[in-house]
């Protein structure tokens, strides 16, 4: 289900390079601190969220996006988490490198592992970039959860996977 490496070409919009290679992952125990330098929650000292994060990478549950020698963002995916259906559980970025592919990226390695035909993801409604990521990406709107984060309803998104 899960490949060890795969490169992938990303074009940039901030124009500076016409590309940057990008090699999409699965992560290692040996990242678990890079990512806990760029994920807000973390870094805010919240000790279950680096929990969560060393479990899912070492349950292989995780990819990760390196630029070079630097990772610059991640993707979870929890299989048969929601209804026996794969669920994106999060997808974090590196402030410097956002909008520039990587996360596109990194949803498209989580979809393409899958091992459900229908893989659901959630963002608050506040959340425009990644309602805007899951749109460009063909995710539908499935529906609006209210009652997890306070005046911030959870929006969940599904993809059917292409049938080979």
């Amino acid at each position: 289900m899960w490949s060890s490496v795969d490169t992938i070409a990303i074009d940039r919009v901030d124009g500076v390079d016409d590309s940057s290679i990008v090699t999409i992952r699965n992560a290692s125990p040996e990242v678990v601190a890079a990512l806990v330098d760029f994920d807000p929650m973390a870094q805010a000292g919240d000790a279950q969220r680096r929990a969560d994060i060393e479990a899912w990478v070492s349950a292989g549950f995780t990819l990760v996006a390196v630029s070079g020698t630097e990772v610059v963002g991640y993707v979870s995916t929890l299989p048969a988490h929601l209804l026996d259906r794969d669920f994106v559980g999060l997808l974090i970025v590196h402030p410097d490198h956002r909008r520039r592919g990587v996360g596109t990226a990194l949803l498209a390695g989580a979809v393409e592992r899958a091992a459900s035909d229908r893989v659901f993801t959630s963002t608050n409604t506040s959340n425009a970039a990644m309602k805007a990521l899951l749109a460009s990406s063909g995710w539908m709107k499935s529906g609006t959860l209210d009652g997890f984060d306070q005046g911030d309803p959870e929006e969940f998104y599904f993809i059917d996977r292409m049938k080979g």
